[in-house]
This record gives C-alpha cells, sequence and structure tokens, in this order.
C-alpha cells in the first residue's frame, strides 16, 4: 500500500480524482483571469500575449501535476491549496496595483522580461519534474507497492527537489513580470513556506525512502545549485 509520511504541518485532506483536476484547472484559471480583467487595459500586447502563454503553462502543469497524483487514494495534502490562496492574492494585488493604484508599478522593463522567462523555466522545472519522475504526488507518501526509489534523472540530477525550484521561481517572479512590487509579498510568504515544505520532506524521504540517504551525497543541492 502506499504509505503516507506524517510531517509536522502538513494536514492532509482526501479528494476525487474528479474533484482534484477541476481544482488544478479552477486554481490555473482563478490566478490569471483576475490579472486579464482586471489589468488588461494596462498590458501592451506582447506582454499581455506572454502573460497569455505563461498562463495557459501554469493550468497545463498544475493539472499533469494533480493528475499524476491520482495515482495515490489519499489525494493530495493541504500545501497545494495554501499555494494556490497566496498565488489568488497575488493575481488580485498586481492588476489592481499596475491599472489602479499604482504604489508600486515601477518595476523596470529589463526585471519584468527577466522574470517572465525566470517564471516560463520554473514551469519548465515542475514539467520535467513531473515527468522524469514517476512516483511524483501531491503529498509526502512513499509507494513500496510500486517499488518506489530515489529518483536521480533529469532536473533531479541537479536538485533534489526540482519541482519545489519551479514553484520558487513562480512565485518569486510572477509578481515582478506583472510590474508590481506590493504583490511579491504573497509572493514571498509562499516562497517561505515552500522553503519550510523541502526541509521537511526532505528529512522524511531520508528516513523512508530506500536509495535517498546515498541519493543526497551525490546530489547536495536541495534547491538551488551550489546554495542550498
Amino acid at each position: 500500500m502506499t504509505e503516507r509520511i506524517d510531517v509536522p504541518g502538513s494536514a492532509q485532506h482526501t479528494s476525487g480524482g474528479g474533484a482534484q483536476l477541476g481544482l488544478a484547472l479552477l486554481s490555473g484559471i482563478g490566478f490569471w483571469l483576475p490579472v486579464v480583467l482586471i489589468g488588461w487595459g494596462a498590458l501592451d500586447a506582447i506582454h499581455a500575449a506572454l502573460i497569455i502563454l505563461v498562463a495557459g503553462l501554469s493550468i497545463l502543469a498544475g493539472v499533469q501535476t494533480d493528475w499524476l497524483s491520482l495515482r495515490l487514494p489519499r489525494g493530495a495534502d493541504a500545501f497545494s491549496t495554501q499555494l494556490s490562496a497566496v498565488s489568488l492574492l497575488t493575481a488580485i494585488i498586481a492588476p489592481l496595483d499596475f491599472r489602479y493604484w499604482h504604489l508600486s508599478d515601477s518595476v523596470p522593463g529589463w526585471l519584468r522580461w527577466t522574470a517572465l522567462a525566470l517564471a516560463v523555466i520554473g514551469y519548465g522545472l515542475r514539467w520535467a519534474a513531473v515527468r522524469v519522475n514517476p512516483f511524483f504526488a501531491g503529498l509526502i507518501a512513499t509507494q513500496p507497492e510500486r517499488g518506489h526509489t530515489a529518483i536521480s534523472s533529469g532536473p533531479y540530477a541537479l536538485v533534489r527537489h526540482p519541482a519545489y525550484l519551479g514553484v520558487l521561481l513562480g512565485v518569486l517572479f510572477e509578481p515582478l513580470a506583472l510590474n508590481s512590487w506590493l504583490s511579491l509579498l504573497p509572493g514571498l510568504v509562499a516562497a517561505v513556506a515552500v522553503v519550510m515544505r523541502t526541509v521537511r520532506e526532505d528529512a522524511a524521504l531520508r528516513g523512508s525512502l530506500p536509495g535517498y540517504a546515498d541519493y543526497t551525497e551525490r546530489v547536495r543541492a536541495r534547491l538551488v545549485p551550489g546554495l542550498w
């Protein structure tokens, strides 16, 4: 059977398959719909088109992640829901700021484009992590009935938690791509949550997943190569 690893601070919930996929779609659409509806008139055409592209990538990445996590009968834990709530704050604050409030819509053009590129790279990392890891799931759990072992190929050869790195790039750089320093605040909260989640999951897997301890000796970085 699937063995859930009980980790402090990672409350669990269960959901049906259709509900999970619906949540993934609503999460992606829920982030970008306020941006488009509230801020459309203040976006130049090229930037708006690229943001729509990133929106599509984010929705696909979320659906793919939740679809693969359905192989675990217990569903996903509360972490993804909490991230979605924080992302929604960003999606509401950013367009209100750059179109109406003008409190912090002074992100330099070069930084906006760089941030957009890094957000796209983040989605790419998340997608690659899900594709290469047949045991990828939406909660901290092992799957001994499927021969679950540590994965060290693809992006896992660089960092131990590439999907979390992808999420981190998204929550930190999407607000800047949307030209709002103010909307970075919820992103910083989400970034702290991602780091804490990484610490808890890494410790849990060390003690329960076959081959993971050896894997950590080969790949030293949890999230950022050469740093941590």
